[in-house]
């Protein structure tokens, strides 16, 4: 007769979703545009001021981790790494037509995430100014993403 082997049962870790956030958003800054430039001259603009090099971010269709899908709508986003700095740099459009990503920022078109920035001090006030100076933005805004009740969508 074989021996009977005790089953070992997995234990459950509880994921507490705030701290995680809280450390996701911790070293970023963000910043909401108004502007009526389309998806691509926006991006085009923005990399001309700030001198990157923004990509249009293309998700995978097998993996639905990298697409930014919010109730069937998709949403483009750019994306941009300075290599030197460390600092990841995230264009989101946070409209589409008649709908917005972040209902919370109705008149924010589009939203610039800027993770790692908070390290470099100086440098997101010279980011800011720049995209202020920028033609075809009426208004640009800081905004905290901690605050945000859908600040989950920010989660690239």
């Amino acid at each position: 007769m074989a021996a009977k082997r005790k089953m070992i049962r997995p234990k459950r870790f509880k994921i507490n979703k705030d701290e995680l956030m809280q450390e996701y958003f911790e070293d970023m800054k963000c910043i909401g545009c108004v502007s009526t430039a389309p998806t691509y001259g926006f991006a085009h603009m923005m990399n001309q001021c700030l001198d990157r090099n923004f990509r249009l971010f293309v998700p995978d269709p097998t993996n639905p981790s990298t697409q930014l899908v919010v109730n069937d709508i998709h949403f483009k986003y750019f994306q941009c790494n300075d290599d030197v700095r460390n600092i990841d740099y995230t264009i989101i459009c946070n409209r589409n037509k008649t709908d917005y990503l972040l209902p919370e920022l109705p008149k924010s078109d589009y939203l610039i995430l800027m993770k790692g920035i908070k390290t470099y001090e100086g440098q997101f006030e010279t980011v800011l100014s720049k995209v202020q100076e920028a033609p075809l933005i009426s208004y640009v805004f800081e905004f905290d993403p901690m605050k945000l009740k859908y600040m989950d969508y920010l989660v690239l």
